[in-house]
């Protein structure tokens, strides 16, 4: 697996801020058989055995069907996980999440020129008590669940002139659900939530795509010359139901300060269909300098139906000892319009009944109707359908790093990256002139995210290195983002939005990680991690902010974790005795120190302040059979 930040081939598209890619292993031509994980997890504490934390064996076949020519493997896991969540009494104090992962790959190789893959993937998961923590106990929590499939063809065939043809095509059938635990009435108190999750939802989505790439053979000309082509096809649809029972909101003592209703069938559907092509060359000027360049356009029947994204990187090796190495770039990069929010208009409408200090209503309910609405020219346009949307979020990022080799066991890593989000879609209540008050969904969001990083690695041995890196940075945006309301679960509270410090901001980071080995030939990779505290806001009673949002933090973050694991045989049992046998304990914050990840936010409680859900020092071992 390979993360990169700033990723500027115009080949890839649908992402903003970063990109991942997975390689898998290839099926062998010989069979053969690995097990991991096969014993149980447990939670340890203070030296004692508290219980079964969960379970992932892992199983992974692989062989000939027919000779060389066409081979299989097979990775199957199940899983079975519980999160003991702080600040909640015993037994209520944990998620369960449980599900199987199967991925299923066929390779036959026609040629030495032509070689064509097939793969299944089956992905069915469920976790209970999804979003508890010290202020939500499981009976205001939400369940959630997501079965699905995907299937995938690849087609990679080398011509004699050197050109390599590529043609992927996948489906994708996913669909997801979530639910509260009962049908009653949803409580959000100055101490936390109570009552039953208020909003149930089913969706269902389908996506083909098909991604052509015809790769050109070497060219010369004022140095060497690798260039691509290529296009894409995408074809999105998405159903889905939402139903919503009301939410109270309570002053301290149980009296209603505010209750919100909801009205409508909540039934959802939406469609988008995509197209791409883009250019790319990448230009090897002598053995010092290389730069990518290249143009991707694409278009969106759902978001804009004509965009043009430019990329340009560069690597520089200045110096004759090319122990310096400079690289950069830039682009802009387009997201995929989120399928919700082509229906946003048909999710159920709030209906909001506000009331005073002793109980009584103020005034009549008011109803916010879900509408879309375009920004221009400083004001807003009503649309009367999500097809009318024609805005995509995109982002412009820029990034410098230099390299640099101080001594042979020794390198330097320092750099810079600004990206800027443009047209994300923000929610929110609003009163636009001459309306009455609507839940107002507009594309006129926005984030900025600019970070330094120094990383230093030492080489200690060969079996033995440390790294350590410091990151400064800054996340700032609007904070109503469409998925930070919807997804994965409705808000029960929607307030007006605001610009300020994001959730994920973290102005200072340090992290060092390592491996080394210790005597019996055990391995030791220790994980430090001390970072600033994220974020937090005060609300009222009526659950509004006070004062500027996310103006408020936790304590700093401390956290050390190390992993001790050891290879051994076990001779004496005859089926095990030329098998490789990893066993390996993961102990979570060595030093217990207390990460709070919870606190009493609301002005009107009299635990105000207070923080909880403490992350204690806790050990995790496993067993792993490798065949």
């Amino acid at each position: 697996m390979n993360v990169s930040k700033a990723p500027y081939d115009t080949e890839y598209g649908h992402f903003s801020g970063g990109l991942t890619t997975v390689l898998t292993r290839p099926p062998s031509s010989k069979w053969d058989t690995q097990l991991y994980d096969v014993m149980p997890g447990f939670f340890v504490e203070k030296g004692h055995l508290s219980g079964v934390s969960g379970n992932s064996p892992r199983i992974r076949i692989t062989g000939p069907l027919d000779g060389y020519r066409l081979t299989i493997s097979e990775s199957f896991t199940y899983f079975m996980h519980k999160q003991i969540v702080r600040g909640l009494p015993w037994p209520n104090d944990y998620t369960i999440q449980q599900g199987f992962n199967s991925f299923t790959n066929l390779q036959y190789i026609v040629s030495t020129e032509h070689i064509v893959t097939f793969n299944a993937h089956v992905f069915p998961n469920r976790l209970e008590y999804a979003d508890i923590n010290s202020l939500v106990p499981r009976g205001a929590s939400s369940n959630y669940g997501q079965r699905g499939f995907s299937l995938g063809l690849n087609d990679r065939r080398v011509f004699t002139s050197g050109g390599i043809l590529s043609l992927t095509a996948q489906f994708t059938d996913f669909s997801s659900y979530g639910h509260g635990q009962g049908i009653a009435d949803m409580l959000v108190t100055p101490n936390g939530w109570g009552g039953n999750f208020f909003n149930a939802y089913t969706r269902t989505a389908q996506q083909g795509e098909a991604r052509e790439t015809y790769r050109f053979r070497h060219c010369n000309w004022h140095g060497k010359h690798q260039a691509k082509v290529g296009g894409d096809a995408i074809y999105r649809n998405f159903t889905g139901a939402s139903h919503s029972d009301p939410v109270d909101i309570q002053r301290l003592g149980g009296l209603l300060a505010e209750r919100i209703n909801f009205k409508g069938p909540g039934l959802l559907d939406a469609h988008d269909t995509e197209g791409g092509l883009f250019a790319q060359d990448h230009w090897e000027v002598g053995d010092r300098l290389a730069l990518d360049a290249g143009v991707r356009l694409s278009g969106q029947t759902l978001g804009m139906e004509a965009s043009a994204a430019p990329r340009l990187g560069f690597t520089y090796a200045p110096g004759k000892d090319k122990r310096t190495i400079l690289r950069g770039g830039l682009g802009v990069f387009y997201s995929a319009v989120p399928l919700m929010a082509g229906s946003f208009t048909e999710n159920p409408a709030r209906v909001i009944t506000l009331f005073d200090a002793r109980g009584n209503p103020v005034g009549l309910p008011v109803t916010l109707e879900n509408v879309y609405a375009r920004a221009s020219n400083g004001g807003y346009q009503i649309l009367s359908h999500g097809m009318e949307l024609d805005s995509t979020p995109y982002d412009f990022t820029w990034n410098a790093e230099v390299d640099r080799e101080i001594r042979r066991r020794l390198t330097f890593r320092a750099s810079y990256l600004s990206s800027t989000t443009h047209n994300l879609f923000l929610v929110g209540p609003q009163q636009l002139p001459g309306t009455t008050p609507l839940l107002l969904m507009t594309n006129s969001g926005g984030s900025r995210y600019n970070e330094f990083e120094s990383t230093v690695k030492v080489q200690v041995s060969s079996s033995a290195d440390l790294n350590m890196s410091y990151v400064h940075s800054q996340a700032r945006g609007d904070l109503n983002t469409f998925a930070g309301e919807f997804v994965p679960f409705e808000q029960p509270v929607i307030r007006p939005n605001f610009i300020s410090a994001l959730d994920s901001d973290i102005p200072n980071r340090f992290v060092a990680w390592g491996r080394a080995k210790i005597p019996w030939k055990i391995a030791a990779t220790p994980v430090l991690d001390l970072h600033t505290g994220f974020p937090y806001s005060a609300v009222d009673a009526y659950q509004n902010y006070v004062g500027q949002p996310n103006s408020l933090r936790f304590p700093a973050f401390l956290s050390l974790d190390l992993r001790l694991s050891k290879d051994f045989r076990i001779k004496f049992i005859p089926w095990l005795r030329n098998h490789t046998i990893r066993g390996a304990l993961n102990i979570y914050n060595v030093t217990d120190h207390l990460n709070p990840r919870d606190v009493y936010n609301n002005v009107t409680s009299p635990y105000y302040g207070h923080l909880a859900g403490p992350q204690h020092r806790f050990l995790d071992p496993i067993v792993d059979l490798v065949y």
